[in-house]
């Protein structure tokens, strides 16, 4: 390990967010810096095992307090492990061993020992039948030595990191490990290993026949028979075991819960379930019953005390100096209201005094409108061949609901109504478009109809492929509206609404979803995005190369960023990019405050969208995507939900569920419902009782009525067989609708016009809505042809900006702006400037420049001025002002 600067980073990094570090005791096979090369891998599917440690240079002794699994320990409990560590280095250091390192754990001691042995089957029987003996000879009812830390690859507490076990409470707190004595490396000697158990042997196992006699020639046979103690035998631990009818020290203590041990090699203990008889060894039942013997000299060798470790330099206090956050905590200071210059520090007091939020959220809005008005306008010189776009990216961290978007919408109201102006000038145009590209698609689908026959009887058809060549080339261009405000578009459709709608715009979100959602995404997707970001910001040219649709270069476009996120979300999304998505981490980042809290309750709302696909669950993409169900996302909630579960605990688990039927071909019926359902509320149900929206049908009919069912036709339209095969099948969105569904839409539009003069009347200003659910997007997509063509029967509904069409494939394609065209198509009126907030902005920058000592005077030729602030910026960078030519952008 030579990367020990890279390890502490990384390591109060992990404790900081709540990780447990621990690091290997011992050094193992140098090819295992291959698999993981100096650098932390999340959820690692390889660790190191016993096998790969090459040498055993640490024998771990674990002091642990007794104390409930799954907690911190007490003062108190850390004082009694404390205490036990003085005992034990003392034994140990008055039998010749050397000093070891002493640290705190945390909730615990430990005493590292320094050694120096083969990582083999000896050696690990070796150090395991130390730490029993030491276990024997020094447990009580309050502290334990750790048997289990005898492995060569056993993990230790990274010193300096956070014991986080449970929650912090003042009764069991947190606290950092740390180093206490770190004396100068002393082994100790596999001899001296060997001298604090038998010296016969040095491993536990049973042997063919187990010694009958103790050194020094003691039966046990003849103590228990001379004393009368009945008992039963079998094997615990490697050794022979005497479970007595009743404790030699309290004979209340029967059933077994005293045992005299006999190992192989002859050495004796004893041991009883009770408290009171805990400090109880075997040299106690042979003085209580035999009477006291002198001490033999290798008895008093063993015995005799060392002295403990040196006083601690908290001893004296007893208490632990004061620990220093990991994080550092910066007084906040006033938002500099005095750098802005006096037109828009005036604009942003006034806006405080209407919306009453934080000043530098107000502050943040502004500076936001005036970037994305002025981005297309401009570039700025930095310094000498170092220029580039003026768009600013901006970050205000706070709680949701600061009313970060009210703020916004102050500053881009001019902004949105000249996107509004532009847009409705624009309608002409895209009806025009619309018509050219439909006779466009037919002729095109003409020309492939008939190379198709040409080829199926085996004619030529180079004359059409050429025509067909020609006519790709001459395929109507979309008219440009200008886009300039996005809300959480995704990069993908952001790169290519830059590059195929407008290239001047700019992300201004109170959520920041598109951004620091990207936690959620593999690594490779979260450093593609903001690489991605990072060129839009800086103007160079980005390539977008897709394998499924188009590819495309955004050039010269300019982008704005203002962005709210809350620290939480922030913070989690800093850990994920750095390759710390664990178990813990996550569900901080998922629950928050709440993640202190065990035995949760989830309730699922639109539970139909979150579901665990069974093993043997069969349902193709295809079908999957015609229905609208995306298997991937269904099963990443139900699998977040695993990950709280295993280290939060989920007690119980409800589903709410408008449409509770499993995902499959078949037809949804009371067996397809998903198999956990318990309760189901019918959705006559739920019309009655006011819980849903009540559907309308057309109760007057003017067809005649089914000759054998007597049933009016429109009443129960679907059921007619000319609409159901009609409607049950793919067409294109020209065919027309069967003559029934028409009619029933004429009568459906007169009650809709009807209840639009009524509602005018009233006073209301927005219309009813007429809203029509289809059982396929293609026929979705013929409805909508069937209004917006003129082909309804009242004129009020031919109006195709007011009709909209909702499903997968539609939603789809607005997000990746698939619509859009390849064309570049020069503004229309060749307005080229926001007039009432460019006015106001020119003003402003004016200011600002003419603020900065040394700036060249704007060379873009502004109109207006104003004077300079009596304040000056506490600091402003030199710069000026370069006129920018943004392919057109306002």
């Amino acid at each position: 390990m030579q990367h020990w600067q890279e390890l502490a980073e990384h390591a109060a990094r992990l404790s900081a967010s709540g990780a447990a570090v621990y690091v290997t005791l011992n050094p193992v096979d140098p090819q295992l810096l291959s698999r993981y090369n100096n650098r932390i891998e999340s959820f690692a599917q390889s660790t190191t095992t016993d096998k790969q440690v090459t040498r055993r240079r640490w024998l771990l002794v674990d002091i642990d307090p007794v104390r409930p699994s799954g907690t911190s320990a007490t003062d108190a409990q850390l004082g009694a492990a404390k205490a036990k560590a003085r005992a034990v280095y003392g034994y140990l250091n008055g039998i010749g061993w050397a000093a070891p390192l002493v640290a705190e754990s945390g909730n615990g001691m430990h005493l590292l020992y320094a050694i120096d042995l083969p990582n083999d089957d000896d050696a690990t029987a070796l150090v395991k039948a130390v730490l029993i003996e030491l276990g024997e000879r020094f447990d009580d009812a309050q502290t334990k030595v750790d048997r289990a830390v005898f492995n060569a690859a056993r993990i230790c507490k990274l010193y300096g990191t956070l014991a986080n076990k449970g929650d912090h409470t003042a009764a069991a707190p947190w606290r950092l490990s740390k180093l206490l004595q770190t004396p100068a490396r002393a082994v100790v000697t596999p001899e001296q290993l060997h001298d604090l158990i038998p010296a016969t042997t040095a491993s536990t196992a049973p042997t063919a026949a187990a010694p009958t006699r103790q050194s020094g020639g003691f039966n046990l046979e003849d103590f228990l028979s001379r004393h009368g103690l009945a008992c039963t035998t079998d094997r615990h631990d490697g050794s022979e075991r005497f479970k007595l009818e009743a404790c030699p020290f309290n004979p209340e203590h029967g059933n077994g819960e005293a045992a005299i041990f006999r190992k192989a090699s002859g050495a004796l203990g004893f041991k009883c379930q009770h408290d009171s008889c805990s400090a109880k060894a075997w040299g106690d039942v042979r003085d209580l019953l035999d009477g006291p013997r002198p001490a033999s000299a290798t008895e008093r060798n063993k015995t005799q005390r060392g002295e403990a470790f040196p006083p601690l330099k908290d001893d004296a206090a007893c208490t632990w100096p004061e620990l220093q956050p990991l994080i550092a905590q910066i007084t906040p200071e006033e938002y500099p209201l005095d750098a802005l210059p006096d037109s828009v520090r005036c604009a942003v007091q006034e806006v405080a005094g209407f919306v009453k939020a934080p000043i530098p959220l107000i502050a943040t809005s502004a500076l936001a409108a005036l970037s994305l008005a002025i981005q297309a306008h401009s570039d700025v010189e930095r310094a000498d061949k170092l220029s580039g776009p003026c768009g600013l990216f901006l970050l205000a961290i706070a709680d949701s609901g600061e009313r970060k978007s009210t703020c916004d919408g102050f500053f881009t109201k001019s902004i949105r109504d000249y996107e509004a102006r532009k847009q409705e000038a624009a309608k002409p145009l895209i009806t025009a478009f619309k018509s050219e590209h439909e006779a466009w698609e037919a002729q095109r689908s003409g020309l492939k109809e008939k190379i198709k026959a040409l080829a199926k009887d085996g004619k030529s058809s180079t004359v059409q492929a050429q025509d067909l060549r020609n006519l790709d080339e001459d395929e109507p261009a979309a008219p440009r509206v200008p886009r300039l405000i996005y809300g959480d578009a995704t990069p993908e459709a952001l790169t290519y609404a830059l590059a195929k709608q407008w290239p001047s715009g700019g992300v201004i979100s109170s959520e920041a979803g598109s951004v620091f959602g990207s936690h959620g995404m593999g690594k490779d997707s979260v450093m593609r995005n903001l690489a991605a970001l990072n060129q839009l910001w800086d103007g160079t040219a980005l390539p977008v190369e897709r394998r499924s649709s188009e590819s495309f270069t955004v050039r010269g476009a300019r982008l704005t960023m203002a962005l709210q996120v809350q620290e939480t979300t922030i913070r989690a999304f800093f850990d994920s990019t750095k390759g710390l998505a664990r178990g813990t981490g996550f569900t901080q980042r998922v629950l928050g405050k709440l993640a202190r809290h065990k035995d949760l309750v989830v309730i699922n709302d639109e539970a139909h969208h979150a579901y665990r696909t069974p093993a043997d669950f069969k349902l193709s993409k295809a079908v999957a995507e015609e229905r609208g169900d995306d298997l991937e996302q269904a099963t990443r909630w139900v699998e977040g939900l695993d990950r709280i579960h295993k280290t939060r605990r989920i007690a119980r688990c409800f589903d709410l569920s408008a449409t509770p039927f499993a995902p499959t071909g078949r037809t949804n019926t009371e067996a397809g419902l998903f198999s956990w359902v318990v309760s189901d509320f019918g959705l006559n149900d739920a019309i009655e009782a006011g819980l849903v929206k009540t559907p309308r049908v057309v109760v007057r009919d003017d067809a005649l009525p089914n000759a054998q069912t007597l049933r009016p036709k429109l009443y129960h339209l679907y059921r007619e067989a000319e609409v159901a095969e009609d409607l049950n099948r793919k067409a294109e969105p020209h065919e027309a609708l069967p003559a029934l569904v028409q009619q029933a839409y004429t009568l459906l539009g007169a009650d809709w016009r009807a209840t639009a003069a009524d509602w005018a009347a009233q006073g209301h200003l927005s219309p009813p809505v007429m809203l029509t659910v289809c059982n396929r997007t293609e026929t979705a997509a013929r409805v909508e042809h069937f209004f917006t063509k003129g082909h309804a029967h009242w004129p009020e509904l031919h109006d195709a900006a007011r009709t909209f069409r909702v499903d997968s494939k539609v939603l789809e394609k607005a997000e990746l702006g698939e619509k859009a065209s390849a064309a570049r198509i020069a503004d229309a009126s060749g307005e080229g400037a926001l007039i009432s907030l460019w006015i106001w902005v020119t003003a402003v920058i004016t200011a600002a420049l003419q603020s900065a000592p040394g700036t060249a005077p704007h060379r873009a030729g502004w109109a207006g001025s104003a004077p300079a602030p009596s304040v000056r910026p506490k600091s402003f960078l030199r710069f000026r002002v370069l006129p920018c030519g943004a392919g057109g952008a306002p």
